[in-house]
C-alpha cells in the first residue's frame, strides 16, 4: 500500500487533520491511522468543473494542434478526461508530461500515454528541469490545469520559445466545511497538525476556522508541500515553522508527519 515503512506507534497518537478535498484524503487516512495517529478529515479546497464546459469541450477538439500536453495535477488529468467524447484516439505525435505519479496514474488509468514525469518534487520546477522541456522553440504546448493556477511554467516555456495555451479543467472553490469538526482539535491545539497541500487551502483554512479559534489554530503545528507554503504560513501568524514534504504524495505526507512527530514539541 504504501513505500514507507509503517510501524503502528510511529505517530504515538498524534492527531492530523487533512485538509485535502474528500476524494482525495482517504488514503492519508488510512497511512496515519496505520502509523498509530488519530486522522480527522476537514477538507479545505473543493474541485469542481468549469463553469464553462463548452470552452473545455473547443480546446480539447484541438489537441492535434500541439506537439505537448502537460496535466500539472491529477484533478487536471480526470476533469479533462471527463469531457472527452467516446472512444477518443489520443493523438500519436502529442506527448504527454506529468507532474507526478498520482497525475500518472489517473491518465494511465484514463488510457493516455505519458512520455515524462519529474523524478524528484512534483511541482512546477522540477518539470521545468525535465530534458523534455529545455529545447522549446518552436513547440506547441498546451498546459491542462484549474483555473488561477501558477504562471512559472508557461511563463518560462514562453522564454524558452514556446507557443503556450491553457486548458482550465476546473476551478478550486471554497467548501461549505462544518467548522464543528474541528471540535476535538481545539480541547489541544498543540498535539494536532494539519496537512496542507496548496497554498489556496491553507488560506481557506483561515477562512474556515470561526473567529474564536483563531489563535487556538496558529498554535497547531502544519506540514505543507513548499517554501511558498511556509512563507505564507509564517505571514498567517503561526507559531511554530511549517515541515516541508518532500512532495505532496501520501507517502512522503506521511514520512514529513514521522519526521515531525519525532521532534521534540515543547
Amino acid at each position: 500500500m504504501s513505500g514507507t515503512k509503517i510501524d503502528r506507534g510511529q505517530l504515538d497518537g498524534l492527531g492530523v487533520v487533512i485538509t485535502r478535498p474528500l476524494h482525495q484524503a482517504n488514503r492519508l487516512a488510512q497511512l496515519v491511522q496505520m502509523a498509530g495517529g488519530h486522522p480527522l478529515l476537514f477538507p479545505a479546497i473543493e474541485i469542481a468543473p468549469v463553469d464553462d464546459p463548452e470552452a473545455l469541450r473547443v480546446s480539447l477538439d484541438r489537441l492535434a494542434d500541439y506537439d505537448l500536453a502537460l496535466f500539472v495535477s491529477a484533478n487536471a488529468a480526470r476533469l479533462a478526461a471527463s469531457s472527452l467524447p467516446p472512444r477518443f484516439q489520443w493523438p500519436a505525435h502529442l506527448e504527454v508530461v506529468a507532474v507526478g505519479a498520482a497525475t500518472r496514474k489517473a491518465l494511465l488509468e484514463l488510457n493516455i500515454p505519458i512520455s515524462v514525469i519529474p523524478q524528484d518534487n512534483y511541482n512546477s520546477e522540477s518539470l521545468l528541469k525535465l530534458p523534455a522541456l529545455r529545447l522549446m522553440t518552436g513547440k506547441r504546448v498546451v498546459i491542462f490545469r484549474g483555473q488561477d493556477g501558477r504562471e512559472l511554467l508557461a511563463q518560462t516555456l514562453i522564454e524558452r520559445g514556446a507557443e503556450v495555451d491553457y486548458v482550465q479543467t476546473y476551478q478550486r472553490r471554497l467548501p461549505q466545511t462544518d467548522s464543528k469538526i474541528l471540535e476535538p482539535v481545539w480541547k489541544n491545539p498543540q498535539n494536532w497538525v494539519f496537512v496542507v497541500t496548496s497554498n489556496q487551502g491553507l488560506e481557506n483554512l483561515g477562512k474556515l476556522v470561526t473567529q474564536d479559534h483563531q489563535m487556538d489554530l496558529l498554535k497547531t503545528r502544519l506540514v505543507g508541500v513548499s517554501a511558498r507554503m511556509l512563507e505564507l504560513a509564517e505571514s498567517m501568524g503561526f507559531e511554530r515553522p511549517c515541515q516541508i514534504a518532500a512532495r505532496a504524495s501520501d507517502d512522503a505526507l506521511l514520512e514529513a508527519l514521522i519526521e515531525l512527530a519525532n521532534q521534540n514539541w515543547s
